[in-house]
């Protein structure tokens, strides 16, 4: 039997085919660009399969809730063109198989939870960590959604007490942004680091790990 998956990223789309072992057989990438195109690649390439189902992990945010009339909807992202597009209701009009829905990031955790790292477990936290910070969580075997998905990177923050930054890094997400190798902080100063061993030496990563164990929400 076979399945189909689509990480629907920001920056990049990507698309395979597995088994329900988790085995996968064919695998596809291609830049995001507005949802015509970019839409119209991930249909040409499952056109060749025959799926019995595809699984839509997409960047947000987007509407989970099923009695919602947005419901698969990418909804008030910063990328406009993405804006209120229904993107599971064209994939499954034009592959005619059911498509399951959900963030990024939760798709990450659910993979994690069948077939990865949290195996065997009722439950799990999947954190990524890029331009921003996401969360998905994984809680006595289901998903953590409902009428709406969780924001896990804004959360606010207490300060370091070592953490001289000035600016307003109120949230795991700016402190991120604030903090990232090779990128040069606005509100410190414009200094740029030299590279990611600089910036741990500084202290400012161990400074966003403590913040998120001041978080009591995680």
């Amino acid at each position: 039997m076979l399945f189909g998956g689509v990480e629907a990223g920001g920056t990049k789309f990507v698309c395979a085919t597995g088994d329900e072992t988790g085995k996968i057989q064919e695998r596809v990438e291609f830049p995001t660009r507005d949802p015509e195109e970019t839409v119209k690649d991930v249909i040409a390439f499952f056109s060749q399969f025959e799926t019995k189902a595809i699984g839509i992990a997409s960047f947000g945010p987007i509407d989970v809730n099923p009695e919602s009339d947005t419901y698969g909807y990418i909804t008030t992202t910063p990328k406009t063109a993405w804006q209120n597009y229904p993107i599971k209701q064209t994939i499954e009009k034009a592959l005619g198989v059911p498509a399951g829905f959900t963030t990024d990031v939760n798709g990450a955790a659910l993979g994690e939870s069948v077939l990865g790292a949290a195996k065997g477990l009722d439950s799990c936290l999947y954190i990524t960590v890029g331009t921003g910070i996401g969360a998905g969580a994984v809680v006595k075997g289901n998903l953590l959604e409902g009428w709406s998905h969780p924001e896990m990177g804004h959360i606010l923050l207490r300060r370091h007490p070592d953490d001289h930054l000035k600016g307003h890094a109120l949230s795991i997400m700016t402190a991120s942004k604030d903090s990232q190798p090779g990128r040069q902080s606005k509100r410190g100063g414009g200094r740029k680091e030299k590279n990611s061993r600089t910036v741990r030496k500084s202290g400012k990563w161990r400074q966003i790990i403590w913040h998120r164990r001041s978080c009591n929400t995680f």
